[in-house]
């Protein structure tokens, strides 16, 4: 039987996240969050992150792509070693640092922003030099980690990846994804025999 040490650090993720998510919901009525819905709706996409936030960054790439996005991660690593090319002027380039003092993603997103490129920011912290270079910053604020050596990424990790699938939702309906395409875009798999059938079923009752 687990220790109740083990137990309540198992219960603090659930208990902090809960928390933590009420605290950013309002995110997404800002500014800010409309902006980047619009960019992310009209634009070429380009993710970045790095360790758990490049996963995070993997996923809302994916995510994005299977709506019909023009959406892709790279490691931002590579990127400082010739993937950069692949951004253009006018594309978007979405860094997920919840320290915002990242080294690589900065690197990143300066060389981004002299080729032309959209930098939109998902962070804790506004005061840094990325958030200053950024033109859209999503802010969500100092996160403290349900980790008992305050380390390990776990409750900034569940706000992030919240704030992503909101802005992927938001984006959904902007851009007026429908069942049809999604099929398309997501054709094997659970997801793709599902979509499929759906739209079966519309066909069917007209």
């Amino acid at each position: 039987m687990l220790s109740k040490k083990s137990l309540e650090a198992a219960d603090r993720v659930f208990d902090w996240g809960i928390s933590n998510l009420l605290d950013v919901w309002s995110l997404i009525y800002t500014p800010q969050f409309e902006q980047a819905v619009k960019l992310l709706s009209t634009h070429r996409i380009w993710v970045i992150g790095m360790g758990k936030a490049g996963a995070l960054g993997s996923k809302f790439a994916s995510s994005l792509a299977s709506n019909g996005r023009p959406a892709a991660y790279i490691h931002a690593g590579e990127m400082l070693h010739g993937d950069l090319g692949a951004v253009q002027r006018g594309d978007v380039l979405v860094a997920i640092s919840n320290s915002g003092r990242t080294d690589e993603v900065i690197r990143v997103a300066t060389k981004a922003k002299m080729i032309g490129a959209k930098v939109i920011l998902l962070t804790g912290h506004s005061r840094t030099k990325l958030a200053g270079m950024a033109d859209i910053v999503l802010c969500y604020g100092k996160i403290h980690e349900a980790c008992s050596l305050h380390l390990t990424p776990t409750t900034s990790i569940l706000v992030i990846l919240a704030i992503c699938d909101a802005l992927t939702m938001a984006v959904q309906v902007t851009v007026g994804t429908t069942v049809s395409q999604y099929s398309i875009y997501h054709h094997a798999g659970y997801l793709g025999q599902t979509a499929r059938m759906l739209l079966r079923r519309k066909n069917k009752n007209g």
